[in-house]
């Protein structure tokens, strides 16, 4: 469910490309900036018909708010039809801060530092991948409309990337598959450098499936590995340090393509994927099918 909703944010790549396409050959770039705007009402909805996380409202003590969200989604799911029997989980109030030294507490700075590796190397690519492309594919030889195409392409495969990868992680355990999408994904953006032709579209697509099909099974996994007081600590976290890779990327590859270095640049893509992958692997944790209390209880690391 999570990987479906989050496979909004490349359909929105999608129509950018298209309202790009069409209106800044005519109207100019700042006219897309001000549809860009329109979204944003949007928030005012969100915040209105999205309920607060149970296991948020129990930790605080509000256990009448909590059992009344509990109702209405029970009498949404079922229709009426009578449920199974509830899995009992012991869940107390919980009175103390949260600091991000928390993360880094001996027995999960691990954990921790890997998955900001994770984050970093994903953000570097992903984000360098979105900010540079039309550039990179300029000094290829390619007109503003054709990249637009390739953007558009990229975005499409982006949608079925997230949408399976949601499906995978369900089906096959969050680990292997996000270890798979990484570590393919290093040679999808090598095939990419190389590819000319009508293969280069085939590539894109390729590379658009991983990068940035990736990304929505990240948070998912990241929020199951620590425990509630934490989860939203350690997600921020998470994309919190991945954003230095984001500015360093648009950075480092301006210089690349600079300095006549820009056909390594997807190299690094590939490169900083395969270090995410190993940097998955090593986290050495599954919680496919296991409850929070499981994972997180004495920080367990296998």
């Amino acid at each position: 469910m999570t990987g479906s909703m989050m496979a909004a944010f490349p359909l929105g790549l999608a129509l950018a490309a298209l309202l790009a396409y069409f209106i800044i050959p005519t109207y100019g770039w700042r006219t897309v900036f001000i549809i860009g705007v329109v979204p944003a009402v949007l928030l005012f909805f969100v915040r209105m018909v999205m309920p607060e996380s149970v296991r948020y409202l129990i930790s605080r003590g509000r256990l009448a708010e909590a059992e009344k969200t509990v109702a209405e989604i029970e009498a949404k799911a079922s229709g009426g039809a009578p449920l199974p029997p509830p899995v009992m989980i012991a869940a107390g109030v919980e009175e103390r801060g949260v600091t991000v030294f928390e993360l880094l507490t001996p027995e999960r700075r691990k954990r921790t530092i890997l998955l900001w590796i994770v984050s970093f190397c994903f953000l570097w690519s992903s984000n360098g991948i979105i900010f540079m492309l039309p550039q990179i594919l300029v000094q290829r030889g390619f007109q503003l409309k054709e990249i637009f195409v390739f953007l558009f392409v990229q975005a499409i495969a982006a949608f079925v990337g997230y949408t399976a990868c949601g499906f995978l992680i369900d089906r096959f355990g969050r680990r292997p598959i996000l270890f798979l999408y990484y570590f393919v994904g290093a040679f999808f953006h090598l095939w990419f450098a190389q590819a000319t032709g009508i293969w280069i579209f085939f590539a894109i697509a390729a590379v658009g499936w991983v990068n940035p099909g990736v990304y929505g099974a990240n948070g998912i996994y990241v929020s199951e590995l620590y425990p509630t007081h934490l989860r939203a600590t350690a997600v921020g976290w998470f994309f919190g340090v991945g954003r230095i890779g984001s500015f360093l990327a648009p950075t480092v590859v301006g210089f690349m393509l600079q300095y006549g270095l820009g056909a390594y640049v997807l190299h690094t893509f590939a490169l900083t994927f395969l270090i995410a992958s190993l940097a998955i692997w090593l986290v050495g944790v599954e919680t496919k099918g296991r409850v929070l209390e499981q994972i997180t209880g004495p920080a367990k690391t296998a």
